[in-house]
């Protein structure tokens, strides 16, 4: 995959609980499965939809690919045999460049009409 930027969806505590860390260990899911979750730029807006309807507000991190341990990072078949970004280890807060805040709407649901300025490839992209 070449991707500049992947992406990681957490609630707010799973946040702010990486970040007194320096340190994102994962949240319960990633934590039972034995590796961090991520989406790509495609993918990040039907995983907040799936995965996060009705569980309270969400920040998306920005990751950047390059400050991850190659090694750790695999893409792997998933939903609907689309290859998901997983992350093999603990990754460094610092890994991320830019945060989003989504708050949840009356529905449960989160509105993320504008998820392509947030996610859309700059000029340090591939």
């Amino acid at each position: 995959m070449n991707s500049a930027f992947i992406y990681k969806i957490l609630l707010i505590p799973e946040y702010e609980e990486a970040l007194h860390h320096g340190r994102l260990i994962g949240a319960p899911i990633d934590i039972e499965d034995g590796y961090i979750h991520f989406s790509t730029h495609e993918q990040t807006q039907e995983t907040l939809q799936k995965h996060f309807k009705s569980r309270g507000d969400v920040v998306i991190l920005k990751v950047s690919v390059s400050a991850l341990k190659d090694e750790f990072l695999r893409f792997e078949k998933s939903r609907n045999d689309a290859l998901f970004p997983h992350y093999y280890t603990i990754m460094a807060m610092d890994a991320v460049v830019s945060t989003w805040s989504v708050p949840m709407q009356a529905d449960g649901s989160h509105h993320i009409d504008n998820i392509d300025e947030f996610t859309k490839k700059g000029p340090e992209d591939d």
